[in-house]
């Protein structure tokens, strides 16, 4: 059961004779696909928190945070990760533009599915790098780890523990 790393065999009868029987393992692009599309979902409802805790526009409203900019800087830190470029990436897939992933000018990420398909069967190593530290590279989810572990500065740091007590909400 562990011959091939992430695949399970499941053997249900002997074969008889001198015959052979033939396995063939294809990777199946949908798994790429949802996690992808999960990674864009929790990325809106994470924002949608902060909307709703922190003033937009000089607009009051009732959050926990009103009139607290920290946080809307930490969301600003993180819309601007997920808009650059991969450091260190090269080839068709260096950002999460690249593979069909946008952010409108709300800073609400969505999937162009078509264009995610076609890079998930073109290359799904380049898709997963897009988001996987490789070796020269971050990948978006270390940026994104790494900010909200609060690497950085002190002020940083205090954001960031801000950020996940509103998560934890």
């Amino acid at each position: 059961t562990t011959a091939l790393s992430g695949v399970t065999l499941e053997l249900s009868s002997e074969s008889v004779g001198a015959g052979t029987t033939a396995v063939r393992v294809e990777r199946d692009p949908t798994v790429l696909e949802t996690k992808v599309k999960d990674f864009v979902k929790a990325y809106n409802d994470v924002m949608a928190v902060i909307d709703a805790e922190t003033p937009k526009g000089g607009v009051a409203k009732s959050g926990a945070l009103v009139g607290d900019a920290a946080l809307r800087g930490a969301q600003s830190r993180l819309r601007t990760i997920v808009g650059r470029e991969i450091t260190g990436l090269t080839g068709d897939y260096t950002s999460l533009a690249s593979i069909g992933i946008s952010l409108d000018r709300g800073g609400t990420m969505s999937v162009d599915t078509a264009k995610l398909s076609a890079a998930t069967a073109r290359s799904p190593s380049g898709v997963s790098n897009v988001f996987a530290a490789q070796t020269g590279s971050t990948g978006v989810m270390r940026a994104l780890g790494s900010a909200i572990d609060g690497s950085g500065s002190p002020t940083w740091r205090w954001q960031c523990s801000l950020f996940r007590w509103l998560r934890s909400g």
